[in-house]
């Protein structure tokens, strides 16, 4: 093989090629924010939006309705509050909602997809619960692994 493919897959520098790892990782999700900021509004862009919003793809979740009425409900977002036009399924003030709206003016959204989430608040910790129990058991297992040293990790490579 050559030198760059051996040195790829050795356990020399590991520590650099972490960093190295995690700044590319890190550039490609800038490069996938910006790009995503381009066609989708930002919460600023619902605010004031720019002639190319109009139109734009906004969707969130997680959100408590404030308000209702027959045109359709009220949200707060951390710039204020927003109305969505639905006539999707029927909703109550307290229900938490995720949505898939087009932005028509400022501040004022048309939906094209409701769903109401039923649970959110236990299943979301449940969710976060199971997710820690299953790291810790992963790390519980592999302790004998390590030793004390990460060189001693759990793939041995060529040095």
């Amino acid at each position: 093989m050559s030198p760059v493919i051996d040195g790829l897959f050795s356990d020399r520098a590991w520590g650099l090629k972490l960093l190295c790892t995690g700044v590319l990782f890190a550039a490609l999700c800038h490069v996938h924010l910006a790009a995503m900021h381009r066609v989708r509004p930002s919460e600023a862009a619902i605010d004031h939006p720019a002639p190319s919003h109009l139109g734009g793809l906004v969707r969130r979740w997680g959100l408590r309705v404030t308000a209702v009425d027959p045109s359709g409900f009220g949200i707060e977002l951390d710039s204020g509050p927003v109305w969505i036009r639905s006539s999707g399924p029927p909703v109550r003030v307290g229900d938490v909602v995720g949505f898939s709206a087009r932005l028509e003016a400022p501040r004022v959204l048309r939906a094209d997809d409701v769903a109401v989430i039923e649970g959110y608040a236990w299943k979301r910790s449940l969710n976060y619960a199971v997710s820690v129990a299953v790291v810790l058991l992963v790390l519980w297992q592999v302790r004998g692994r390590f030793r004390g040293r990460p060189s001693a990790g759990l793939f041995h490579g060529r040095t």
